[in-house]
């Protein structure tokens, strides 16, 4: 029986549709395949229905070794546990489920960030839940070797015997060096300098020592020295606004900041003050015993003259 037009048209669309969710479903299944995520699909019953190349690999299981077992038969029981769990909570709740968990799989160990999201069917029931899985284990490596590092910088920052002092330089309008803000000190500033904490961080140190650019304008010169040239210096220093002698080592860690590692030398200082001032008397005393031996030979020498 011939067609109508109209039937014509209706099957031309219907072909049309077809082959482009036929397309749609080709295109998704080349990005689920290529994708480094782990994809993978879920019941209710937590019976794995599909997984990509990139989950089989991570597992090293072959899909046929993994499709239609549970995720208990995968993974291990206290694993298992918690992403049924998650499952469970998509389908009651018809939710999205984001979530970081360890997941161990080939006697390996990766943290992975996974998102599960409902699949509904026409009728907008929850027939499946599918989920993807990014492997973070080299970011949570990285993260966990920098809290270690920290932690040891921490330790060592926070028990070493001199002073830290890490500060932003600022410039004046013609871009001399004009102030600098402490953004972190270590205890041991504290003690070698009498200053507190709370009246040094982040404060300019024309705030926390007022009358520094009056009496210690050189070391603005140095500091900025130090910045615009990111040559490292060290000298000693007798620093008025305390009246401390100070030792200090001085580099810059990064465009516009410096660092400075001091130490309270005033006692020190004191000492060999004092060690100038003895060698002085000795010097002293030593040309006086010298004279007088000299004006005893003189003596010796006209008494026996007068007596010869």
């Amino acid at each position: 029986m011939p067609q109508t037009k109209k039937q014509e048209k209706k099957k031309t669309n219907t072909e049309d549709g077809e082959k482009n969710t036929l397309d749609i479903e080709t295109t998704f299944r080349s990005f689920v395949e290529l994708t480094d995520d782990f994809v993978f699909m879920l019941d209710a019953r937590n019976t794995i229905l599909a997984i990509n190349g990139a989950a089989e690999h991570a597992l090293r299981k072959s899909k046929k070794q993994i499709i239609g077992k549970t995720i208990f038969d995968v993974f291990p029981k206290n694993a298992a546990a918690g992403y049924a769990k998650s499952l469970k909570q998509v389908f009651e709740t018809g939710k999205s489920v984001a979530k970081e968990s360890p997941m161990p799989a080939s006697g390996k160990m990766f943290f992975i960030n996974t998102t599960l999201s409902p699949v509904r069917d026409a009728r907008g029931k929850i027939i499946a839940v599918i989920g993807a899985s990014r492997d973070m284990t080299e970011r949570k490596n990285a993260e966990e070797a920098l809290r270690e590092s920290e932690a040891r910088y921490r330790g060592l920052y926070a028990n070493m015997a001199i002073g830290f002092a890490y500060c932003k330089m600022l410039y004046d309008k013609k871009k001399r060096p004009a102030d600098f803000v402490y953004l972190e000190i270590n205890d041991a500033f504290e003690r070698l300098t009498g200053l507190k904490r709370k009246d040094v961080l982040n404060k300019r140190v024309t705030e926390a020592i007022p009358s520094i650019q009056k009496e210690q304008a050189e070391l603005f010169a140095i500091y900025g020295k130090v910045v615009e040239t990111g040559k490292p210096a060290r000298f000693d220093i007798y620093f008025k606004p305390l009246s401390i002698w100070l030792f200090i080592c001085v580099y810059r860690p990064s465009p516009g900041h410096f660092v400075a590692l001091f130490d309270n030398i005033t006692e020190r200082k004191n000492v060999e003050e004092r060690l100038v001032q003895k060698m002085q008397e000795l010097e002293k005393m030593n040309r006086l015993m010298v004279g007088r031996e000299l004006k005893m030979i003189e003596l010796k020498e006209q008494i026996k003259k007068r007596t010869s």
